[in-house]
């Protein structure tokens, strides 16, 4: 009906200041973050979101993976 894939990313993106008040953590890649899970939550298919994310940024040369490594 409204779509899937853009509210998906919309509402991850707006719960992204959640993880953001961590120290030392990007808020850029806490959007990213938030995104990619919302996505992978709601399609449940967590490849195809970190592909969906791949090609949004061209890579993931913005702190992705560095922000993974401090939250887990």
């Amino acid at each position: 009906p409204g779509g899937l894939f853009l509210p998906s990313l919309s509402i991850g993106a707006a719960l992204a200041p959640l993880l953001s008040v961590l120290p030392e953590v990007d808020p850029q890649a806490c959007e990213l973050l938030g995104m990619g899970a919302y996505l992978a939550g709601v399609t449940r298919s967590p490849l195809t979101a970190l592909d969906a994310c791949n090609t949004l940024l061209n890579g993931f040369d913005h702190g992705f993976f560095d922000t993974i490594n401090r939250l887990a």
